[in-house]
């Protein structure tokens, strides 16, 4: 395109140097022939540019930034996998025949330990039964439960407190947490709990609550007959 437009303005300087030999008028043209070449560079240029700036790379400073975020994103998932993974490994599911042994395991240890239980307090259970009008197996049989045959924090030595009677004996106690109702809500109290020398204090003392009524080992039931249902004249056995 550019070379047909200086083409173009040779032919012309020449027609008009023939119809007009005037030296100013061959220099007009020529200045004309000049501004038109330097007009069509410009543009060249521009275009260019503009050609160079559609081409060129897009920035990779923030693709860049990306990047090692994503790597580090999945390098920690992948990190967490393999601690699971790991931790599995560790620890193996048991299988039925493992969970069915310690099953056994657990049963044979309850069935010799709830015997030697019974052995330790039937006698001063049935003593105390014998003499207050009740029960020795319904004061071993609640034994067992309250205190898991001898072997919960309250019900195991040194605390012997069998069946979880609160406050203190002979200003023996231990803390512990438990749920109470209060105002309607259940919520966990610390509270004391007796502690005796011994199991047979213990069952006195429920010899007592179940004589006496509720409230009597703070010191006065309100109402002596509550437990009146246990004792052996008011049954027919």
């Amino acid at each position: 395109m550019k070379n047909k437009k200086i083409t173009l303005g040779i032919v012309f300087i020449i027609v008009m140097s023939v119809l007009f030999p005037s030296l100013s008028t061959i220099v007009y043209a020529t200045e004309i022939i000049n501004s038109s070449y330097n007009q069509e560079s410009q543009a060249n240029e521009s275009t260019t540019d503009q050609i160079a700036e559609i081409n060129s790379p897009i920035s990779t400073e923030n693709t860049d930034n990306e990047i090692p975020r994503k790597e580090n994103l999945e390098s920690n998932v992948n990190q967490g996998q393999e601690e699971q993974t790991t931790a599995t490994n560790q620890e193996p599911l048991k299988t039925q025949d493992e969970l069915r042994n310690e099953t056994m395991s657990d049963a044979m240890t309850k069935a010799a330990s709830i015997p030697a239980f019974i052995d330790e307090i039937s006698g001063m259970a049935s003593s105390l039964a014998n003499s207050n009008d009740l029960y020795s197996s319904v004061m071993i049989a609640q034994a067992i439960l309250e205190s898991k045959y001898g072997t919960s924090e309250l019900g195991s030595s040194p605390v012997h407190n069998l069946f979880g009677i609160k406050g203190t004996f002979n200003g023996q106690y231990v803390m512990k947490d438990t749920l109470e109702v209060i105002n309607g809500e259940t919520v966990t109290v610390n509270a004391q709990f007796r502690k005796y020398p011994s199991y047979t204090e213990s069952l006195q003392d429920y010899v007592n609550k179940l004589k006496l009524g509720p409230g009597i080992e703070n010191g006065s039931s309100w109402n002596p007959n509550y437990y009146s249902g246990a004792w052996k004249s008011n049954t027919q056995s």
